[in-house]
């Protein structure tokens, strides 16, 4: 595999149903070779819990904070976890659009 362009971290603590939304538009909008990575801000939903298992089987990073802290602490987690040239931060709630890595 090459390496990846992009690191796209996205931070989570609980809220499956919008952490769904924005990792289905990444997956089909973003046309950089990239690498995902969720960083789980110790979720304690079992729906979270169960899309992260998901998230992480269709070949993404997760990376497991055992507590729920800062957000830049779980966006650094996530940094250090990725090694890419750019590095994208991503809020749960946020959903990408065509041309949305390429503009």
């Amino acid at each position: 595999m090459t390496q990846p362009l992009l690191d796209i971290v996205v931070l989570t603590h609980d809220q499956p149903g919008w952490l769904d939304v924005c990792v289905r538009s990444v997956e089909h909008f973003t046309r950089n070779p990239h690498r995902l990575i969720v960083v789980n801000s110790a979720s304690k939903e079992q729906k979270t819990k169960d899309l992260l298992r998901d998230i992480e089987a269709r070949g993404h990073t997760v990376v497991h904070l055992a507590e729920n802290r800062s957000f830049s602490n779980g966006v650094n987690a996530g940094i250090r976890a990725g090694s890419s040239k750019y590095v994208v931060v991503l809020n749960n709630d946020c959903a990408v659009t065509e041309g949305w890595d390429t503009a």
